[in-house]
């Protein structure tokens, strides 16, 4: 019985070491595959939107934290950069423009498809909390907040595993603004837009 107490307490001696270090490779595996498997990428956009019934020029930049199976989600800021005039939009009597100031920022998400090819397909949608603001020759000033959600589908063209180019188009829909004659129909509209992605894509 000694001896077999002995060979025992000899054993296990000899098999501990071994299941720690099982254990800690599995950890360092787990935690390697985390590590490769976060990806992001930084996005910028030019683009030609509706808004005032015309063609309007806005700037965009995300970024985007991607997860297993190609579907992301961000954060976005934009901003209206083209001058658009109210004149025609609220009530003025002076002859000098009334500028309009737009700019929002929200979330986005989205998928990939085909993502391993040269290209891809894109949908994707964003809620933004949005502000315009705009202000008369004489001083007043005018300002209000609403929401605007825009759904899009995008094609991108793969130029590496760091770098993709695309286009796209999406709806802007604007709810909840009136202010002054200026409501939410004024803004809304088509968008197409011209993108540059840069990150750990794959």
């Amino acid at each position: 019985m000694r001896n077999l107490c002995i060979v025992v307490i000899v054993l296990w001696m000899a098999i501990c070491p071994s299941i720690g270090q099982n254990v800690a490779v599995a950890k360092t595996d787990t935690l390697s595959s985390a590590a490769h498997n976060h990806r992001y990428f930084l996005q910028a956009d030019m683009q030609i939107s509706q808004t005032l019934k015309s063609a309007a020029m806005y700037t965009t930049f995300s970024a985007c934290w991607l997860f297993p199976k190609q579907y992301y989600i961000g954060i976005l800021y934009q901003k209206l950069t083209s001058e658009e005039a109210l004149n025609k939009f609220v009530p003025n009597t002076s002859k000098d423009d009334i500028i309009l100031e737009h700019q929002n920022a929200g979330i986005k998400a989205g998928y990939i498809v085909f993502a391993n090819k040269r290209l891809s397909f894109n949908p994707e949608a964003s809620v933004n909390w949005a502000m315009v603001k705009y202000q008369y020759p004489v001083g007043a000033i005018y300002r209000y907040n609403f929401m605007v959600v825009e759904p899009s589908l995008n094609m991108l063209i793969n130029l590496h595993k760091n770098l993709a180019a695309g286009i796209g188009l999406s709806y802007r829909i604007n709810a909840g603004l009136r202010l002054n004659g200026l409501n939410s129909n004024d803004l809304n509209g088509f968008t197409g837009r011209l993108f540059i992605r840069y990150g750990k894509l794959k």
